[in-house]
């Protein structure tokens, strides 16, 4: 299954389309802004043009030198190089005066047509402006150098830019705030079914989710009643096959029990008629085995259970139905708790005593402990009988897996414990016992459980 981060396909999504129009908008900027630029110069430039030519009528009725005095005025108005304008100003056809920052080339011999044009002298652009006053023999140039102008829209631009350079980073954070605002129900449905054990089958019903996902969690709703339903099936099946199939043994057992008494006890029928009984024992204790690890798989999580008192009560009921020939030592410290169901630890329990007892000589103890600490609980079982090579410990806890074929059993007790172990979050190890026989050691660390391992 391949995976993909829903953070970053936003991101990668919104950033792209944020940069578009971060661009469009600085070039709409750039171009608004040069547009004004344009129109704010050739306003000066028009206006500066009409001023210098009242004063040129107004110095030329008066009588005076027009030179002389509009050089002391343009002398007064050094601001205009700092603009980039220059000027030159006609009368009767000859030059009265002009700026001296006017560069050579940039006007030509004599006033160009009337209104603007742009020129491009040396590699440099300029802007020029031609005023004829027909009536009075006056014509003003005035000249501006577009550097300027484009100075003035990269001043603009920079002004605009600087404060989106800045914010983008302040935007995209932004963004990730408010996805993780979007992913928090994604995130808080995850939590909840990830606190959800085996057995919880009921709908998932989140107080808060997005439209986006309701299909997804009608799906998942669905799947879950399937489910529930397929095993609600299987429990009645279960239920149903330990009714049938325990009937006939036990009538069969007994039967074979009243036939072995009226038969002689010399008689060679009667060894027969005990092995028969024998048989019947066993596939007993194989039906019950199978329909406790079917059954286990639908039982609801409980506890804390007392396993200090189940474990004597399971030594006890053993001992009962094993006979006298049969000893347990016993190591239990007191009220030991665990989070797992009652059944389940009897189970555990019971597959762990009966498999030890099962490979142990008659009148060999078996022993087992049981403690806690701040670091968890342990069970320990230990027999003295063949023990199982280490190569073969890894099969020993398959189902129907036995490595001593001459020994009774199903193969199935080791199975059911190491499955408790691993749904109740426990760890089942299989070790040398000394001198000799199999040690099986049981731990669940002293953490909070997780739900899912619950049986």
């Amino acid at each position: 299954m391949k995976s993909y981060s829903l953070r970053r396909a936003a991101l990668l999504s919104f950033v792209p389309a944020l940069m578009l129009t971060i661009a469009v908008t600085m070039g709409a900027a750039m171009y608004a802004a040069h547009r004004t630029i344009d129109q704010s110069s050739d306003a000066s430039m028009t206006q500066l043009a009409s001023t210098l030519n009242v004063l040129t009528r107004h110095e030329a009725l008066e009588g005076e030198d027009i030179a002389y005095t509009l050089g002391s005025r343009i002398e007064q108005s050094r601001g205009l190089q700092g603009s980039g304008i220059a000027f030159r100003i006609w009368g009767d056809g000859q030059v009265i005066t002009s700026s001296a920052n006017l560069p050579q080339g940039v006007l030509g011999t004599s006033p160009g047509q009337d209104g603007f044009r742009d020129v491009k002298v040396d590699s440099r652009r300029w802007r020029i402006l031609t005023v004829l006053d027909a009536d009075n023999g006056i014509a003003v140039e005035i000249a501006q150098d577009l550097r300027i102008r484009n100075q003035l829209v990269e001043q603009v631009g920079a002004s605009l830019i600087w404060p989106l350079v800045i914010m983008l980073p302040v935007i995209i954070a932004v963004m990730l705030f408010g996805l993780d605002r979007i992913l928090v129900p994604l995130r808080a449905l995850s939590g909840e079914i990830e606190a959800r054990d085996a057995s919880r089958l009921d709908p998932v019903r989140p107080k808060i989710v997005p439209r986006e996902i309701l299909p997804l969690i009608g799906s998942l709703n669905s799947l879950l009643d399937r489910v529930k339903q397929g095993l609600d099936r299987e429990r009645d099946f279960t239920d149903t096959a330990a009714h049938e199939l325990r009937t006939p043994l036990a009538a069969l057992k007994t039967r074979a029990q009243v036939t072995s008494r009226l038969i002689p006890a010399r008689a060679r029928a009667r060894d027969s008629m005990n092995e028969l009984l024998s048989i019947v024992d066993r596939t007993t204790a194989l039906v019950d085995q199978m329909l406790a690890l079917a059954r286990r798989q639908t039982r609801s999580a409980a506890g804390p259970c007392d396993l200090s008192r189940i474990a004597r009560g399971v030594v006890s009921q053993i001992l009962a139905t094993e006979g006298a020939g049969r000893q347990i030592a016993t190591d239990i410290t007191p009220d030991v708790r665990l989070d797992i169901d009652t059944e389940v630890a009897t189970s555990l329990l019971r597959n762990l005593l009966e498999n030890a007892l099962r490979h142990t000589p008659e009148a060999t103890p078996v022993a087992m402990s049981l403690s806690q600490d701040a670091h968890g609980t342990c069970l320990v079982v230990c027999d003295q009988g063949p023990g199982i090579a280490a190569a073969d410990r890894a099969t020993a806890l398959h189902r129907f897996s036995r490595l001593n074929t001459q020994a009774p059993g199903s193969g199935l007790g080791l199975a059911i414990a190491a499955d408790i172990c691993d749904q109740t979050g426990g760890r089942l190890e299989l070790g040398d016992n000394s001198p000799r026989g199999l040690r099986v050691a049981v731990t669940w660390p002293n953490v909070t459980p997780n739900p899912r391992h619950h049986v």
